[in-house]
């Protein structure tokens, strides 16, 4: 689990969705100087780092950012944010990526 990501509140007060799973939404800040790289390094993201992201139980992931370094994210999943973290960091093309 990486403490620097910050899991946030959100106005669906924790329910879950119509298809059962949560929404799930965090914020995080990156370098400003890594974040061309990490904007080029995700205009192509690996087939096997797809696989892993639903597989951990991440669905419907979206990630935006400022210039500044701040960056919000959010998904679906059927556990809580620290779970689906765990269950990412878990894998093989995670720790590649």
């Amino acid at each position: 689990f990486d403490s620097s990501l910050i899991p946030q509140d959100y106005t669906g007060g924790g329910r879950r969705l119509a298809s059962g799973l949560l929404k799930v939404c965090f914020q995080m800040r990156f370098e400003v100087h890594q974040l061309s790289q990490y904007l080029q390094d995700h205009e192509a993201v690996w087939p096997d780092m797809q696989k892993a992201l639903v597989e951990s139980g991440w669905h419907n992931y979206s990630l935006f950012y400022r210039k500044d370094g701040f960056a919000v994210g959010f998904f679906d999943t059927d556990v809580d944010f620290k779970t689906a973290c765990e269950r990412m960091n878990s894998t093989e093309v995670n720790s590649l990526w």
